[in-house]
């Protein structure tokens, strides 16, 4: 059971209206990619959690005939990645066979003949939104029996790519584009890329199967994370990223900073039983509740990547797994945030997502866009768990 975070009848009133808003800039849309976190895939889940929410029938020739688009352009992709590739494709299947919505498995490459050959070459990274460790995820969340020989594989994949320390530390390093336009290998503390989402994705294999080997690496991760902190007092507990032993500032959001960081320890404290984690992380949650300044703290526009919508559904996530009634109301005024968010009159349902330099453009997207928005909106209000945040981490 789901506990929606608003129940106050004004706004969710004004919910209801921006989620119409957004399911009618989405109707009949070809997207300009059929990818899960920026494309069509993503359009389905939403189109699902509407018909949902509003008690009425799927649109199945609407739903159909996204299916179909994706299948004829799948072999268009040229990644495997879960946010942009093949994972992506598989895990949106996996999620319409379990909702009843297609009857029987389309074709598919199978997806282990590639890990076999890329993970034996390095060429792919230990990334979750664009690497090994969402595909992993796919493959976790897709399959009721696991396939062991894939998973010790991933193992092994992993061991290969990770220093460990003296002191019982496992850490790795990814390529990772700075301000200046120039790649460098860093720490990654950000759920989209670095350590949090290895200890939320070995949690679920070791969930499965109770593996000591994935347990090690796990139990190194979060050694890693929490000696990562910042050791003098400042607004933020984790830094984004360490690059060449220098912590980055941090930010209030999903992809990076303290959220994503102490969800990990919190579902980690909780599945090995360690209280003292479980009280940390819910430390850290609780020191960001006053922050409600959008400008001060760089939350730039509504979307589930940097934006309001991100942060006030991992505090709605939080609310469910705790039931205090702090984290409903922090997530409740972020829900408010997002809705004021909706200004622009050339805008899509009146959202645009921030693009940097670039400035504020118009985006589809679950991520960076009105799909994820959308997404999380309709969780703000409804009974029903919103089972599509599987994929972005947020529960297990």
């Amino acid at each position: 059971m789901w506990t929606p975070v608003i129940n106050n009848k004004e706004l969710s009133n004004a919910v209801k209206d921006r989620i119409m808003a957004i399911h009618k800039a989405l109707k009949g849309q070809e997207l300009q990619n059929i990818s899960l976190f920026e494309g069509q895939a993503g359009k389905i889940l939403f189109d699902i959690s509407f018909a949902e929410t509003n008690n009425t029938c799927f649109d199945n020739e609407e739903i159909l005939r996204d299916i179909n688009l994706i299948y004829s352009k799948v072999n268009e992709l040229d990644n495997l990645s879960l946010s942009r590739g093949l994972a992506g494709i598989f895990y949106l299947k996996d999620y319409l066979i379990k909702n009843d919505l297609i009857d029987c498995e389309k074709d598919e490459v199978e997806i282990s003949e590639f890990f076999y050959s890329q993970s034996l070459t390095g060429e792919i990274d230990m990334d979750y939104l664009h690497g090994m460790n969402g595909i992993i995820l796919r493959e976790l969340e897709g399959k009721e029996k696991i396939d062991n020989k894939l998973m010790d594989r991933w193992i092994e994949f992993i061991n290969k790519k990770c220093e460990a320390t003296g002191d019982g530390e496992i850490k790795w390093k990814i390529a990772s584009e700075q301000s200046d336009g120039e790649f460098r290998r860093v720490y990654s503390l950000g759920l989209a890329h670095g350590t949090p989402s290895l200890i939320l994705i070995l949690l679920k294999l070791y969930k499965r199967r109770r593996g000591q080997l994935e347990r090690a690496i796990m139990d190194g991760a979060v050694k890693f994370l929490l000696n990562s902190k910042y050791k003098e007092q400042v607004e933020f507990t984790f830094p984004n990223q360490i690059i060449d032993g220098v912590k980055s500032r941090s930010r209030l959001a999903w992809c990076y900073g303290d959220l994503g960081c102490a969800l990990a320890l919190f579902l980690y404290g909780k599945e090995v039983k360690n209280n003292e984690i479980i009280k940390f992380a819910e430390n850290v949650f609780d020191s960001h509740l006053s922050k409600l300044d959008p400008v001060k703290y760089n939350v730039l526009d509504a979307d589930f990547c940097h934006g309001s919508v991100g942060i006030a559904h991992i505090y709605a996530r939080m609310y469910n797994y705790t039931n205090y009634e702090r984290y409903r109301e922090y997530s409740e005024y972020w829900y408010k945030v997002t809705l004021d968010k909706a200004n622009f009159g050339d805008g899509l349902a009146g959202f645009k997502h921030y693009a940097g330099d670039t400035g504020y453009v118009n985006n589809y997207g679950l991520l960076e866009g009105i799909i994820g928005i959308g997404l999380s909106l309709i969780s703000a209000i409804n009974k029903n768990e919103p089972k599509w945040d599987r994929c972005l981490l947020l529960s297990c």
